[in-house]
């Protein structure tokens, strides 16, 4: 098919490419004409039986009634619609210059017929000069006048520059004759009727009138009607144009109207011919200057013959183009239909070939077809043997999935056993009241815990009896408003701990409505608790309820707006989905929101939540008022305490949570605990206080915060925490230069192989799963502080004696070259100061001093006291230096302060020394 669409494509192009084969580019020549009197009729008609010898030439033109504004529309229209030329007979100079400057710089070539402008911005110019004829035609009117006489001069319009020009030159030849009188001047505008109105003026005021020139024909004729009016005789009139034809200037000075005329030369053939010249890139001339002669009633007849000549034998010409074209037309048309006839015998052979080919496609394409329809057949059985297999596979995998969920739903039921079985011991025992602060406390971590797991299962079970539709309602008749405001002041103690604005806005309405209360209570904790959770630092909370009506159903309308957190538009269709989460790093279950969304259905309402990024997030959910066909048990089965209960486990404060940052610089190996939930950082400070100081961060950001500040022997922090997790501060410790010497230990409830992987990669030292033994944690906390502080020996002994045995790591040998370096490098300055080696390394003074001393067991003043004695032992060595300068060179403050520092460091003296390298 795509074959046949091609050939024809093909066949078309040939069609349209014989159709245009004689068909060439065309050029299209606007002319705008200033009038339409005889004159310019006749240029037109020369103009265009000039151009019909040029078959690439097409003539629109545009004629004005004297309309100056209507020549400069017609123009502009030439040059929108792209003329390729542009003839212009202008009206008035002044005011048609602009129009043709903007056509001639826009690149069309402008030929000037008859009258010029007032620039030399045209291409071309064709016509008489008016100057000259005019001049002629006074020289003319001397002698017709024997040198004396009076003349009326009837002009043409103001502006036009046929009319100055034709003026200046009569007025120059008669200037000449001083006997010769203008004794009057009227404007006749190039029209017969207004110069013969004017006229009749002229005569009533002068008796006495020899000769009068009009500068055209129709105002001579004019001026003969007004003559002829007034006393029945004519003076001697001369006109200008002495057209041939009917109503012309020949005609009427054959007929005696007028007595003379001079030709002013129409020149339509001569601008069709420059036309062609400009177009096709020939040579032309720029100014072209049509000649002018008298006629009178000596040369008119010969003239009158001569033009009828001329018309009969242009009448036969447009006959025989009339009938050249017709031909040229009949036989386009017939190499057209050779062409069609020749392309449709083709076509018939292509398609019968086409169809042979087809046939014989056919016929391969049944055989084939024949074939496939038997492997599909084949394949449809194996299809219907394959879903048969999925369907029983699909039924077993549920049957599979439902004794899963069964299995989990009653293994949680069991859970609930043991852990009765553990709160009710540690009930009894805190119960007693002889127990230490120490072991209250740690009972009541183990009795908080436990609760906490409690509410999970208790969540997880509630979310199963949903499931599986053995959920069980208490609807009762409330006011929704009362209940929630009765629920809010329990959140007020976690609002002001997390410094953060919490607003209310209700509607002054009552919001009397079916609903259970239990179910209601939770939703509202889950939303407040998700929100207190996300909500950024001295952020804000908005709770809103107010009624709405969507689809003449009335609802209840709860909102809750939390500021400084943002959910991606991709994830905001599964917020709903049990165990989903977000951020990998939240500790959340994933329960409660998907459990939030079960209790919302089983009112029939709505949940959706919105979030923007740099604003929050808002979550909304929707309540019928009317719950009357819900089916419940609609009783009161509702007991208090849920909220408060939740809250004291979700947000417990452990007293000093954080220690006072005090005694820190005791004997004590110094331990940093990063983790996010309090009841553990509590649990293994419980485990360490008593061999360690130990201080505590709630987070990653602060736990690195306080690792640069403390400079701590040892680092333990766990995985999943929000903002920074445990990898990241492993990896932000062990890159810069002020902790990559800490041991880091990671705590993680996930103990797979790739969290270990980027765990140590991450350059953590240990890595501990939880739960963890408490004896096993503190062991490795001893042994790798105990390692910490052989390598840190084992360096500070290669130190003082110059053994080259390399015990730390490169980031830290680094750390301790560059402080040799400096040190080197301002050995000679006994007043070296700490500031100025600690911040060239770009450490604190503090941090200088805890760096130094973790890794080389001295402090940085020690340190820099036996990179002085090196120094001078060295140049002891050299033996060309006093025990004096030495001194001074090494930095000592004088020779008997290094005299004594050298005998500490070396048990002998300076002098000692030398007297034995001399020997």
């Amino acid at each position: 098919m795509r074959r046949i669409l091609l050939i024809f494509c093909i066949l078309l192009s040939f069609i349209q490419t014989a159709c245009r084969l004689d068909k060439k580019s065309e050029y299209v020549v606007g002319v705008s004409q200033c009038s339409d009197d005889l004159w310019r009729e006749t240029v037109n008609g020369e103009i265009l039986r000039e151009a019909s010898f040029f078959q690439n030439m097409q003539v629109q033109i545009k004629t004005v009634k004297d309309d100056t504004r209507q020549q400069v529309k017609d123009i502009e229209s030439f040059i929108d619609a792209g003329v390729d030329l542009l003839v212009v007979s202008p009206n008035e100079s002044t005011a048609i210059t602009p129009i043709i400057q903007k056509a001639y710089r826009s690149g069309i070539p402008v030929i000037l017929l008859d009258r010029k402008i007032d620039t030399d911005d045209y291409t071309a110019y064709v016509g008489a000069d008016n100057y000259q004829l005019a001049y002629e035609l006074g020289l003319y009117v001397s002698d017709v006048l024997k040198e004396k006489g009076n003349v009326v001069i009837m002009r043409g319009w103001k502006g036009s520059t046929a009319d100055d020009e034709r003026y200046r030159g009569f007025m120059d030849a008669i200037g000449k004759y001083p006997n010769i009188k203008i004794i009057a001047e009227k404007r006749g505008d190039f029209l017969k009727n207004v110069a013969e109105q004017q006229m009749e003026e002229v005569f009533k005021n002068h008796e006495s009138v020899d000769l009068i020139f009009a500068m055209n024909d129709p105002m001579a004729l004019g001026v003969h009607n007004a003559a002829m009016k007034y006393s029945g005789k004519s003076p001697f009139i001369v006109g200008i144009d002495a057209l041939p034809g009917e109503g012309g200037g020949i005609e009427s000075i054959q007929k005696g109207l007028i007595d003379a005329s001079f030709i002013y030369p129409t020149g339509g053939d001569k601008v069709i011919d420059i036309a062609s010249r400009i177009l096709n890139k020939e040579s032309f001339d720029k100014e072209n200057i049509l000649y002018t002669a008298v006629v009178d009633k000596s040369n008119v007849r010969v003239l009158q013959l001569q033009t009828n000549q001329i018309f009969e034998h242009q009448h036969k010409f447009d006959k025989m183009n009339s009938l050249l074209d017709k031909s040229l037309l009949q036989y386009s048309n017939q190499r057209t239909l050779f062409y069609i006839s020749l392309i449709a015998l083709c076509l018939i052979t292509l398609l019968l070939f086409l169809a042979y080919k087809a046939y014989k496609a056919k016929s391969r394409a049944n055989t084939q077809l024949e074939r496939q329809n038997e492997e599909i057949k084949r394949q449809a059985e194996i299809l219907t043997e394959q879903k048969e297999q999925l369907i029983s596979l699909s039924k077993q995998l549920e049957e599979a999935t439902h004794a899963k969920l069964v299995f989990f739903t009653n293994i949680s039921h069991e859970f609930k056993t043991p852990l009765s079985l553990i709160l009710g011991p540690v009930e009894a025992l805190l119960a007693e009241g002889k127990l230490t602060a120490e072991q209250i406390e740690l009972l009541t971590l183990v009795k908080r815990n436990s609760n906490r797991l409690l509410h999970l299962i208790s969540e997880i079970i509630e979310f199963r009896s949903y499931e599986n539709g053995k959920m069980k309602t208490y609807f009762s008749n409330n006011d929704l408003k009362t209940f929630l405001e009765d629920l809010t002041p329990l959140f007020y103690d976690s609002i002001k701990r997390k410094q953060i604005t919490l607003s209310v806005e209700t509607e002054s309405l009552e919001f009397k409505m079916w609903f259970d209360k239990e179910k209601v209570e939770k939703i509202y904790f889950n939303l407040l608790s998700n929100a207190l959770k996300h909500v950024n630092k001295e952020g804000v909370i908005n709770i809103n309820l107010r009624k709405e009506v969507i689809e003449d159903t009335e609802y209840a309308k709860l909102s809750v707006f939390n500021s400084g957190s943002f959910i991606p538009q991709e994830e905001l269709q599964n917020i709903f989905d049990r165990f989903y989460k977000i951020d990998s790093r939240d500790g959340s279950t994933g329960i409660g929101l998907a459990l939030t969304s079960t209790l919302v259905d089983i009112h029939r309402g709505k949940i959706y939540v919105e979030s923007k990024q740099g604003e929050g997030t808002t979550f909304y959910v929707l309540l019928p008022f009317n719950q009357e066909d819900n089916g419940s048990d609609k009783s009161t089965a509702y007991e208090k305490g849920y909220t408060q209960a939740r809250l004291e486990l979700d947000s417990v404060v452990i007293e000093d949570e954080i220690l006072p940052e005090s005694n820190l610089q005791g004997d004590k190996p110094l331990v940093l605990i990063i983790e996010d939930n309090a009841d553990m950082r509590s649990f293994m400070y419980h485990i360490l206080n008593h061999e360690y100081t130990v201080i505590e961060a709630e987070d990653g950001e602060d736990g690195l915060k306080k690792a640069k500040k403390y400079i701590p022997d040892l680092i333990i922090s766990d995985v999943m925490m929000p903002q920074k997790d445990g990898f990241e501060v492993c990896h932000y410790l062990k890159e810069n230069i002020s902790t990559s010497h800490i041991p880091v230990i990671l705590l993680t409830a996930c103990s797979l192989d790739e969290q270990k992987v980027i765990g140590f990669e991450s350059g953590a030292d240990a890595y501990i799963p939880k739960p963890f033994n408490a004896n096993l944690l503190n062991i490795r906390v001893r042994k790798l502080i105990e390692n910490r502080q052989k390598i840190k020996e084992a360096f500070g002994h290669s130190l003082v004696n110059d053994t080259k045995k390399t015990t730390l790591a490169e980031s830290e040998q680094s750390f301790i070259d560059s402080f040799r370096s400096y040190v080197e490098s301002h050995i000679s300055d006994s007043e070296l100061n700490l500031d100025d080696v600690a911040k060239s390394i770009g450490l604190s003074k503090s941090q200088l001093y805890r760096k130094i001393k973790s890794l080389t067991n001295y402090s940085p003043n020690e340190l820099i006291r036996i990179i002085r004695l090196k120094y001078a032992k060295h140049l002891l060595n050299s033996k060309g230096k006093t025990i004096s300068e030495v001194a001074y060179e090494a930095g000592f403050s004088s020779p008997s302060y290094f005299t004594k520092c050298f005998k500490e460091f070396y048990d002998e003296s300076p002098t000692s020394y030398l007297d034995k390298i001399n020997k």
